[in-house]
C-alpha cells in the first residue's frame, strides 16, 4: 500500500481534483502512463521525487522541468545526513550562497569601477604620455 503520510493523502487529493476528467493527458504531463497515475491516485503506486516535483510544477502552474542528476545527488547524500544535524546543514549551505553572491557582487562592482573609470578619462581632450587626459576648453 502507498504512503499514508497526511502531506502524500493531500497531493493525492488535490491530483484527483485536477484530473477527474483528463488523466492521460496529466500522466503525459508528468512523464508516467495513466495506468501508474490511477494507481498512485488510489494509494497503490509510489511516487519517486521526480514525480512529485512534476506533480507540484503542475499545481503552480509550470511546466514539470526534469530533476537533474546534481540535484538526485543531492537528495540522496540529504537523506543521510541525520536529523538533529539538518538545520546546521541548510544554514551552512546559506551561507556558502551568501558569500558567493556578496563575491560576485565586489566583481561585478570592481568591473563597473573600472569601466566608469574607463568612461570618464574619455571625452573632448587628447592623451598625455601618462594615460591620463589632458582635457582642452
Amino acid at each position: 500500500m502507498g504512503l499514508k503520510h497526511p502531506i502524500d493523502q493531500s497531493v493525492r487529493e488535490r491530483v484527483r481534483a485536477l484530473v477527474s476528467t483528463d488523466q492521460k493527458d496529466f500522466a503525459d504531463r508528468i512523464g508516467r502512463s495513466q495506468g501508474w497515475l490511477n494507481k498512485w491516485m488510489h494509494g497503490s503506486g509510489k511516487a519517486t521525487i521526480d514525480d512529485l516535483v512534476r506533480i507540484a510544477a503542475l499545481f503552480v502552474g509550470r511546466e514539470p522541468q526534469p530533476i537533474t542528476s546534481l540535484e538526485r545527488r543531492l537528495w540522496r547524500i540529504w537523506r543521510r545526513v541525520p536529523e538533529d544535524d539538518q538545520l546546521s546543514t541548510v544554514e551552512l549551505f546559506e551561507a556558502h550562497v551568501r558569500h558567493l553572491r556578496r563575491a560576485r557582487r565586489t566583481e561585478s562592482g570592481a568591473k563597473a569601477a573600472h569601466t566608469s573609470h574607463q568612461i570618464a578619462n574619455k571625452g573632448p581632450g587628447r592623451r598625455r604620455g601618462d594615460g591620463k587626459t589632458k582635457h582642452v576648453s
